[in-house]
């Protein structure tokens, strides 16, 4: 299952795993430069703040170049970008059983492989016992009402390259006011400075989306995906077609009367 969180990137947590390279290698060796620099462009523009060079081939011809420069710049600030993660055989811990610490373990329930939620220690020695469980999960929530001890549980599970949220301070992930509708999942987020506004965009949206054929939509779109290599071996010709489809307000008028859309005449429309 996937699940939406959103992500700090600061920093070089991301290019250690590979991104970059990844990105500029491959786009350089199949000669899709254009990928490779807009790749680039998305990743570097997010996490490390800096320009790309004025021309393709600089990247094309030299991508360990880029890497190397770009692993060396300093990133000034945090930046979050939203993720869907498959969190199925990850742990997430939850340090607090309070109205936050419920909302937050109920958030990931159904979709990480475990939730465990503690309560705040009684004594030093259940703390420290506590305290030293945080190495065995993925995802660390801190979210009691004490700030001095979310603090700690936050400096530990970044020591540990842990994931961490933190309900008083910061944290290098945040969880966004979400829900889903069918196939479509929206989060919605402020970057942690007004989680009310969030949750009003959030609920404004689902209002829009109760009634709307989005999820027929989307089956029509996954349908002709799977039809259109057999017709139109050109990828931006399927592209632009896929998107006609999308903008067409009697394909829209059809899914909302629960019509069913015949592929064949769409796809010999426009073709």
């Amino acid at each position: 299952m996937n699940t939406f969180i959103q992500l700090c990137c600061s920093g070089m947590s991301v290019v250690k795993r590979g991104i970059l390279p990844y990105f500029s290698e491959q786009g350089a060796k199949s000669g899709d430069t254009a990928c490779a620099v807009r790749s680039l462009q998305r990743i570097t523009d997010t996490i490390i703040h800096d320009e790309l060079p004025d021309t393709y081939p600089h990247i094309k011809t030299y991508p360990e170049q880029i890497y190397y420069k770009f692993i060396s710049t300093p990133c000034e600030k945090n930046s979050m970008i939203p993720l869907m993660l498959d969190i199925s055989e990850t742990r997430v811990l939850v340090f607090g059983n309070g109205a936050v610490g419920s909302r937050k373990a109920q958030y990931f329930s159904g979709e990480a492989k475990e939730v465990t939620v503690l309560d705040k220690a009684a004594s030093p020695e259940e703390e420290a016992e506590a305290l030293s469980r945080i190495g065995s999960y993925d995802f660390i929530i801190a979210a009691t009402d004490d700030a001095a001890f979310n603090a700690k549980v936050c400096t530990i599970a970044k020591e540990a390259k842990k994931w961490y949220n933190s309900a008083t301070g910061t944290g290098n992930f945040l969880i966004p006011a979400a829900f889903k509708s069918g196939d479509v999942s929206i989060g919605i987020s402020t970057n942690g400075k007004a989680p009310a506004a969030a949750a009003f965009i959030r609920d404004e949206l689902k209002k829009t989306t109760s009634n709307h054929p989005l999820s027929r939509m989307i089956e029509l779109q996954e349908t002709l995906r799977r039809h259109l290599p057999d017709v139109e071996p050109s990828q931006e010709k399927r592209a632009e077609i896929l998107k006609s489809v999308l903008k067409d307000k009697e394909v829209w008028k059809d899914l909302a009367d629960g019509k069913e859309p015949d592929i064949e005449e769409l796809l010999r429309r426009y073709q």
